[in-house]
């Protein structure tokens, strides 16, 4: 799955967005590995574009499906978020 996310923005220093945009998909990559960056932002007056792909681990499901990759990892993620919450409470 591949798509694009244009951001209208009035930000002073777009010199920074790329590196924001790469700690964003590391981030994510940590609970998707497939997810990517297809090529650097795009910054044109006050629009920013954004191109990202989400490749699925092709366990169950085809990997063009990567859109249900992302429901399935970030569901996945919430709830040993919560686990790990609930173990700090008890102890």
């Amino acid at each position: 799955m591949q798509t694009t996310l244009y951001v209208k923005a009035k930000y002073g220093c777009f010199s920074k967005i790329s590196e924001e945009v790469k700690k964003i998909i590391k981030s994510v990559q940590s609970y998707i590995p497939g997810y990517q960056l297809e090529y650097e932002p795009i910054i044109r007056n006050d629009e920013i574009i954004i191109n990202v792909s989400v490749r699925g681990s092709g366990d169950y499901l085809p990997s063009y499906a990567g859109n249900l990759d992302i429901i399935n990892c970030a569901a996945i993620s919430v709830a040993e978020y919560k686990l790990n919450l609930k173990n700090e409470v008890c102890l």
